[in-house]
């Protein structure tokens, strides 16, 4: 695919992310508040949080915790909307991150945000400290990190569109799967799911440029972002692992393949469960008083492992809908909804754009090998994601899951997409057509997208 794609792309993505940027009021995404805080402890230096009680958190500025508070109350009332002249005088009274605000400190509790390590708060923690550094308003300290983890998460994105512009297929579909309302919302945000979303696009990526041709540095560069990964969210663990068909298939000798594996293994998995170790004492409950007991649940999971795997297949089929509008996006405080002819022809577009090739550069099918790691991990990885929510979110001996997401689906959706078969092979200049179709229908979602933004927050 011409580089003038790839730069059209990125574009679009940008100013997509811009504008949901600056049209979301601030700690008006799912859980920003909390991101926020997490955010700022780390760039106070604090890479592990405190438990004090039965709260898991940290110590924050007084005035970051009141404003936080201010605009979480204006959302349960449902009094967000903001003409300009309330907006101008909330803003000229927002604090300062001087001395004084910065060194007045208490407790708050984020424990659902708390076990995180700083590793997808980077480009939130570098914002924060230039907002320090500059004394600015906690407000443009948090439209700072806004914008930080845009480029950040953006910069990921880009190099993971021209690592596979060899082919248009590819192109397109990780631009589409980038490019969700809900992935493109995050990333304008400050949740920790915007590097995290990046980097395992990155990685799938990587792998799809070296399996053509291996290359050592580029092997590093992979290396070190599954550990990133392996940070970021320890349930894609298993992410990296679609490495393991290039490296069955390289040619090298024994102790070379050897050592390949055990590097994979190592910077995966040592992280993984070095920091699940680092955060076993500090772990409270996320929903307290509900019965909530991770320990007990897993006994329990493991005496009734038949009928909870029935469980978690009937809540994923029955609230399949759900699932779908949720991957697209759901916007705001999951409170903001597209109109629902947007997110049935993304999710159908998605579909199309995997099922059709360019006939001069697509196999019809990808190797058996190649395809079967994809849906494992795929599969390990929804397992994992119910479990866990099975475990934090669902109170002790009940067959029932709450708390999963269509966005949490954001980071392994592209093996499921790739592993589909490419059904119908187009001409060059047919696929130029279908490729502006796409991205018009594209940019006919992201407008409306815009505007139900706009108008829940702005009218």
């Amino acid at each position: 695919m011409p580089k003038h794609w790839i730069w059209l792309y990125l574009l679009l993505l940008f100013l997509c992310g811009l504008a949901f940027l600056i049209l979301t009021p601030p700690f008006q995404a799912a859980d920003e508040p909390y991101h926020f805080f997490r955010a700022f402890q780390v760039s106070d230096g604090v890479w592990i949080s405190e438990k004090k009680g039965t709260q898991t958190g940290g110590y924050l500025p007084s005035a970051l915790i009141q404003e936080a508070r201010v605009f979480g109350l204006r959302r349960r009332e449902g009094n967000i909307q903001s003409m300009w002249n309330a907006w101008r005088q909330q803003f000229a009274g927002s604090p300062r991150l001087d001395k004084i605000n910065l060194e007045n400190k208490e407790f708050i509790g984020f424990r659902n945000i708390a076990l995180y390590s700083p590793v997808p708060y980077i480009p939130q923690s570098l914002a924060l400290l230039l907002g320090k550094l500059l004394k600015a308003r906690s407000l443009t300290a948090l439209y700072l990190a806004r914008f930080f983890n845009l480029l950040f998460s953006l910069g990921l994105i880009a190099l993971s569109l021209f690592l596979v512009r060899n082919s248009a297929r590819l192109s397109l579909l990780f631009f589409l799967l980038a490019a969700t309302p809900m992935a493109i919302f995050q990333s304008a945000s400050v949740s920790a799911d915007a590097l995290t979303h990046a980097l395992a696009i990155f990685i799938i990526a990587l792998v799809m440029n070296m399996k053509f041709a291996w290359n050592p540095r580029r092997y590093l560069v992979f290396l070190c972002a599954a550990l990133l990964l392996s940070l970021s969210k320890s349930v894609y663990v298993l992410i990296p692992a679609v490495m393991i068909p290039v490296l069955i298939s390289m040619r090298a000798p024994g102790k070379v393949k050897i050592s390949r594996w055990l590097e994979l293994a190592g910077f995966t998995l040592v992280p993984f469960f070095a920091w699940s170790l680092v955060i076993k004492n500090i772990y409270t409950p996320v929903r307290e008083g509900l019965g909530i007991n991770p320990q007990l649940q897993m006994e329990f999971f493991i005496r009734n492992i038949p009928a909870c795997l029935a469980a978690f297949w009937k809540n994923l089929s029955g609230d399949f809908a759900f699932y779908r509008t949720s991957f697209i996006g759901i916007l705001g405080w999951l409170d903001t909804n597209l109109p629902p002819h947007v997110v049935l022809y993304y999710f159908y577009a998605l579909f199309i754009v995997a099922l059709i090739g360019l006939n001069s550069q697509d196999k019809r099918l990808m190797p058996f090998p190649e395809v079967a790691t994809n849906l494992l991990i795929f599969v390990g990885t929804t397992l994992g994601m119910c479990v866990i929510e099975f475990l934090t979110f669902t109170p002790v001996g009940k067959f029932d899951l709450q708390g999963l997401q269509g966005r949490h689906f954001i980071p392994i959706a592209p093996l499921l997409f790739l592993s589909l078969p490419r059904v119908v092979k187009l001409q060059p200049a047919f696929y130029k057509i279908f490729n502006i179709l796409i991205i018009l229908l594209w940019l006919y979602g992201m407008g409306r997208a815009t505007f139900a933004l706009y108008h829940r927050y702005w009218i």
